[in-house]
């Protein structure tokens, strides 16, 4: 049961876990969880300041956190953290798949082993933590899964071919398992926002790509509460924002080939060879 303020009550208070909750938007889901009194499980990489996470979190809301320091393109750390959940007797009702690599560079500047593990953290790593999971999630009378994709998964995207092509494997694959548990608790949410300012790379980032990506850009916070609101609400697909409406519009209606000419006019200047920095969640449209 929900009080008059949409939080849970202590005595069927529910858990979420999160993964990418270290930084950025992840952590920030995680924070709009904690003010709706969910208990937490929160993975991230080693060393990334999960355990600050924690204690900001704990020092704010009385609820119970558990912290995993662990890689998710290693299928074996995945397995891992359901055993810890059955070992702790958490049940999860809220399952936020958030966890991602980005990069902004031309293909032939990837190295294998970073094209290996993008796709390993983004899309392997999404699929096995939910069937994992699912069993969980469909006993119970309600319960939700949240798969963070991107504005970018609409189209091709020259400079970060790998990174569309995985957020839009990610959508397809949340549209039809929303589909298919449409007749179960369980309700499936994607979010596909455009620019995000996670960090202040991001936004030089977006800012060295004008005003119109300027103007798309959200905050963290407000996409992370945005989020979590609709991920309770109701099962969508959501992109948040008029002008990322807009832009996901015409990425419907324009011609694939002006599409690629814009595009390619857009982040041309990321196709300079330049070192690329693998980070555990890196959010661009």
């Amino acid at each position: 049961m929900k009080n008059i303020n949409g939080k849970l009550n202590s005595e069927s208070r529910m858990a979420a876990l999160v993964t990418g909750a270290s930084t950025g938007l992840g952590r920030f889901l995680a924070l709009e969880c904690a003010k709706r009194d969910f208990d937490l499980v929160l993975v991230a990489l080693p060393n990334t300041g999960l355990q600050t996470v924690k204690d900001v979190l704990a020092a704010s809301y009385k609820i119970d956190i558990h912290t995993i320091e662990t890689d998710l393109s290693i299928e074996e750390n995945i397995l891992g953290i359901k055993s810890y959940c059955y070992e702790n007797n958490i049940t999860i009702n809220f399952l936020i798949n958030n966890a991602g690599i980005g990069f902004e560079t031309a293909f032939h500047s990837l190295s294998a082993n970073f094209c290996t593990k993008l796709i390993d953290v983004n899309i392997k790593a999404t699929v096995l933590i939910t069937r994992l999971f699912i069993s969980d999630l469909q006993r119970q009378s309600k319960s939700y899964i949240l798969n963070i994709s991107s504005l970018a998964s609409y189209t091709a995207m020259p400079y970060k071919s790998i990174y569309a092509a995985s957020k839009s494997f990610i959508r397809c694959f949340t549209t039809a398992l929303r589909t298919e548990l449409k007749h179960t608790g369980v309700e499936v949410t994607t979010l596909c926002p455009g620019p995000i300012a996670t960090n202040d790379e991001m936004r030089l980032r977006i800012n060295s790509h004008g005003l119109l990506s300027r103007l798309a850009c959200y905050d963290s916070s407000e996409i992370a509460s945005l989020a979590i609101s609709r991920a309770l609400s109701g099962g969508s697909t959501f992109t948040p924002g008029i002008i990322n409406k807009f832009n996901r519009f015409l990425m419907f209606i324009l011609p694939e080939l002006l599409q690629q000419k814009i595009l390619d006019g857009l982040y041309a200047s990321a196709g300079q060879d330049k070192p690329v920095i693998m980070r555990e969640k890196m959010k661009a449209a």
